[in-house]
């Protein structure tokens, strides 16, 4: 009786030992079968951005000087980056009319050469009246203008002499999928229609909820982010996905600012190693 109680229990260690063995096993295939995710929880916190972007320095404040009867011209009688007063002619006319300024100004362009035609009321010549006020015209894509607004202050700097200048953007305008900003400044240090490199950085307002670009995915039907969850069961805690659609406010580089579609913090999807399907098992990577 002895002897089979030993041999009874030694049969029941080894069925213990073969069950772990085979749950180990059988654990051990299941997680290698599925997805392996990384995850982060959403945080919040502010966006920061910042956008650099080439144009060329204008005169801001300019007026024309325009023709007051039809002819051809005979003779230019200024050049470019002239100054000159009211009254003063900047071309003549064959007829030995001439065509006058009424203001004082530097003569930014000339529109007319020798020879050419004019009609009345023809523009022939831009004067500026300021040759220290500058204006500048980006273009850049419609998403890296959305967060610029009139009133920002950017920072200025000349391509060729390395001056500097703080400006403001005065207007943003947005016409097939770009943006158009204007900025204007004041400085003796630039010169018309030199290059400039302008930088805008701007900090936004602080968001609940941020997730990193990464975990967000842009599709034709809305924004989606993939969220992990957790249950026990019989393998012990297993994980599996949730497909959310998202609505975004803003981003930057690294973040994305989620406006509505996460009731709470769920851990967000950064990346797979395989492709997730909604409710689908997955493992976390530790």
């Amino acid at each position: 009786m002895t002897v089979n109680k030993e041999w009874m229990r030694k049969v029941l260690w080894i069925y213990l030992a073969a069950m772990a063995v085979i749950l180990f096993c059988s654990k051990t295939i299941y997680t290698q079968s599925i997805p392996q995710v990384t995850a982060a929880l959403p945080h919040a916190g502010v966006l920061s951005k910042e956008l650099t972007e080439s144009g060329v320095a204008e005169y801001a404040e300019t007026v024309g000087v325009y023709a007051m009867s039809d002819g051809k011209v005979e003779t230019v009688l200024v050049q470019e980056g002239e100054q000159i007063t009211p009254g003063a002619a900047v071309l003549r006319l064959y007829s030995g009319e001439g065509v006058t300024a009424d203001d004082n100004g530097v003569v930014s362009s000339l529109e007319k050469e020798r020879g050419q035609p004019v009609s009345r009321g023809e523009k022939v010549a831009t004067l500026a009246l300021s040759q220290e006020a500058f204006t500048c015209r980006l273009a850049c894509p419609e998403a890296e203008g959305n967060f610029v607004a009139p009133g920002d202050r950017v920072s200025v700097t000349s391509l060729s002499s390395g001056a500097q200048a703080e400006a403001e953007v005065t207007d943003v305008e947005f016409s097939q999928d770009c943006a158009y900003i204007t900025l204007t400044w004041e400085s003796p240090d630039f010169r018309n229609q030199e290059a400039v490199s302008v930088s805008i950085q701007k900090i936004s307002a602080e968001y609940d909820t941020l997730v990193p670009n990464e975990a967000v995915s842009r599709e034709a039907g809305g924004n989606y982010v993939w969220l992990v969850r957790s249950q026990e069961g019989a393998l012990g805690t297993t994980y599996y996905t949730v497909r959310r659609k998202v609505f975004l406010a803003d981003s930057d580089d690294t973040n994305t600012a989620i406006a509505a579609g996460l009731e709470f913090p769920e851990p967000v999807i950064l990346s797979h190693t395989r492709e997730l399907t909604d409710n689908g098992p997955v493992t976390r990577a530790e």
